[in-house]
């Protein structure tokens, strides 16, 4: 596709082959990808959030344009291209301005005002922004829309209590092992987690209103039929009795999949609150801070590369096991 030059009078005509030459339609059926896709390179501190808001955004602004994500890739240091097919006749450049100036304004957010913009989204937004991650951390990375994965996006929403009045866990290493076994797994882009530490009462029905998790994982303490123990606004501790979580939960039954107690005598709350959640599993006795955190890992690890609750419980008990733990048997699961 060069022109003919003194050095070189015949140019390689066709990519391809250099015996051939494009007939006729057949030069535009191969350029026609180039100008159908819409480029949009940045190139000045790429924010993965302020990606994943802008383009869902001109998605939504263009549904005309049928927007589709085709290649995420990363190029040099701090710079990011994101390739997505549009319509034919659609006007790329009226999208890369408009795009550009939703991106640049939200990237001016402070961190309050971009949480809240978030929190109004669906999970489509965590999922780009998790794919826009990955293709920082890989020389290339190419990606379907999110329309089009094998499996909707599923939040993991983590409660963590340990207050000042009770012994010390350690609530970050089983949170960072969950995370480390969703980043190794194969499907990790199908998962979204969430956090909340030191949590209250009101922090519990707020995080469930404003993620709308498929899966609740707690660490703390239980304390049999008297309940779980959470946070005042003084950092003690307070019970709460299994019959208000189990009505809370009942009002998020159509949104919650999977309850998951890894606390210390939390086999009576994980039944009550299997009259209304598919799967709960909870501890039938004192469990050690290894024990709790050995289950997680397996747990999580199973739950991100695709596989059942029940074979994700029945793996974070093998792990227990498998570690020389003598208690692989106090996770139980009750179904509904």
């Amino acid at each position: 596709m060069r022109l003919p030059t003194k050095e070189n009078p015949d140019p390689l005509r066709k990519p391809d082959n250099n015996k051939e030459v494009f007939k006729d339609g057949e030069f535009g059926d191969f350029i026609k990808p180039i100008f159908d896709t819409l480029d949009l390179y940045h190139n000045q501190g790429v924010d993965p959030r302020a990606i994943a808001i802008s383009f869902k955004q001109l998605a939504e602004n263009h549904s005309d344009a049928e927007l589709e994500i085709v290649a995420m890739e990363k190029r040099g240091e701090n710079k990011f291209l994101l390739r997505a097919k549009t319509s034919p006749n659609t006007d790329k450049s009226l999208l890369s301005q408009e795009y550009f100036e939703n991106y640049n304004q939200i990237k001016a957010l402070k961190e309050q005002e971009l949480q809240r913009l978030i929190a109004e989204k669906d999970n489509r937004i965590r999922s780009l922004e998790n794919m826009v991650n990955t293709a920082l951390q890989r020389p290339s990375f190419y990606a379907q829309t999110v329309e089009q994965k094998n499996s909707p996006i599923k939040t993991i929403l983590i409660l963590a209590s340990n207050p000042k009045t009770t012994p010390s866990l350690r609530l970050d290493e089983e949170v960072r092992e969950i995370e480390a076994g969703l980043q190794r797994a194969k499907k990790r882009e199908s998962f979204d987690i969430r956090q909340r530490r030191a949590v209250r009462v009101q922090d519990v029905y707020q995080a469930l209103l404003d993620f709308k998790p498929q899966i609740v994982h707690f660490s703390g303490y239980g304390s049999g039929d008297d309940g779980l123990i959470l946070e005042d606004e003084t950092g003690n501790d307070r019970l709460v009795e299994t019959v208000g979580l189990v009505s809370l939960f009942e009002l998020f039954a159509s949104d919650i999949e999977c309850v998951v107690l890894n606390a210390c005598f939390s086999e009576v709350q994980a039944l009550a609150l299997a009259q209304h959640i598919p799967y709960v599993i909870g501890m039938n006795k004192a469990i050690a801070d290894q024990a709790a955190i050995k289950f997680a890992t397996g747990f999580y690890s199973a739950i991100a590369s695709g596989e059942s609750v029940e074979f994700a419980y029945k793996l974070g008990c093998n792990v227990i096991q498998l570690d020389g733990i003598a208690e692989h048997l106090t996770p139980v699961l009750k179904k509904r």
